[in-house]
């Protein structure tokens, strides 16, 4: 609630793809969160993510599912990026 009440979800909602167990890519915008981190996604479709990727530029992530945490006002499914490639497909808006 308090990530989404600063005002920075993004219009592309994380987009899943079929790919081994575990693994995810995800295309949209990701941001900054003070209290959260790196996210991408809103609402139910929310993932944490654990590497470097650039922020606020339209990319498709590539990553590994490692849990659900916990972390108080930041709940979303954990993502450690194994690589990223930019999506010119995708724009980046914030609302």
């Amino acid at each position: 609630m308090a990530c989404a009440a600063i005002g920075m979800t993004t219009q592309a909602e994380a987009a899943k793809r079929k790919h081994q167990a575990g693994y995810i890519e995800l295309k949209g915008c990701a941001y900054w969160s003070p209290l959260c981190g790196t996210r991408m996604g809103s609402g139910p479709n929310t993932y944490v993510l654990s590497g470097v990727v650039p922020w606020n530029t339209p990319i498709t992530v590539f990553g590994r599912k490692t849990g659900n945490p916990n972390l108080g006002w930041c709940l979303g499914t954990q993502v450690a990026v194994t690589g990223y490639t930019l999506n010119p497909k995708t724009s980046c808006e914030f609302r």
